[in-house]
């Protein structure tokens, strides 16, 4: 699989995603991150296969990094794009970029939800994306405060599955829709409130999309992981303290 992630204030988000990519199962992340993230990437996670991304002033040229990940599709089976990615005009020209030419499934997360609502009525239709926001991010995709997203969630998460095809709410009771139905994940845990933990769900989701397990199911599957993950954690250290990495290398035992 392949993960496009990171930016100069979030150095972190590709290495949570790619490990919980790799500790869900993926035989071969591919991570394109902007170049001086690279180094970084390639010290702490060997295991991954880093794929540096030309930048100006600081932040990713579309075009390049477009060329780049173009290359390497090919040997992937699913994308995951988005966690810490910032709000640049490359990356929102990297993003409409994806939506058209990838033909890849396509999980989008974090900034990369901000870019799909800002330019949703422009997009066409396609039913291999999913849509991975916590409250806020539904809410800026569906013109909805936070609190009204939690205060109807199974219809807002809905709402979203209508030019993707499936849609994950994350939250309590985490909701996975798609065209065919509504499932809730019970298992969680307060410890996976933490920086970062959403990163490592999207890297765990991709995992299973590019083991060639549905959309929906990957998403259902990815998110039950993830849940039984912190419950392991708060067992085992309490609900306060846990790091994001933890909860991805919980995953391996949960999987077992």
């Amino acid at each position: 699989m392949l993960v496009y992630a990171g930016s100069g204030s979030y150095r972190g988000a590709p290495l949570l995603t790619v490990r919980g990519a790799l500790r869900a199962g993926a035989g071969l992340v591919f991570a394109a991150v902007p170049g001086f993230i690279a180094p970084h990437i390639s010290a702490e996670l060997p295991e991954a296969i880093v794929l540096p991304l030309a930048t100006r002033n600081g932040e990713v040229e579309g075009a390049s990094a477009s060329a780049v990940i173009s290359e390497w599709l090919p040997k992937c089976a699913a994308l995951v794009a988005g966690p810490g990615c910032g709000r640049s005009e490359g990356v929102e020209e990297l993003f409409l970029w994806l939506w058209k030419n990838c033909r890849l499934p396509l999980l989008l997360d974090a900034d990369m939800l901000w870019f799909y609502g800002r330019n949703l009525s422009e997009l066409a239709p396609r039913a291999d994306v999913l849509l991975t926001p916590h409250s806020a991010e539904a809410g800026r995709i569906l013109g909805l405060t936070p609190a009204e997203v939690d205060s109807k969630r199974a219809e807002c998460v809905l709402s979203l599955t209508a030019k993707t095809g499936q849609a994950l709410l994350k939250g309590r009771n985490t909701l996975v829709a798609s065209s065919e139905e509504l499932r809730m994940i019970a298992a969680g845990s307060p410890s996976l409130a933490v920086p970062g933990s959403g990163d490592v769900l999207s890297g765990i989701i991709g995992a299973f999309i590019a083991a060639g397990i549905p959309i929906a199911d990957a998403a259902t599957v990815g998110a039950l992981a993830h849940g039984l993950a912190g419950e392991a954690l708060e067992a085992r250290l309490g609900v306060r303290g846990a790091l994001a990495g933890e909860i991805a290398d919980e995953i391996p035992a949960v999987l077992k």
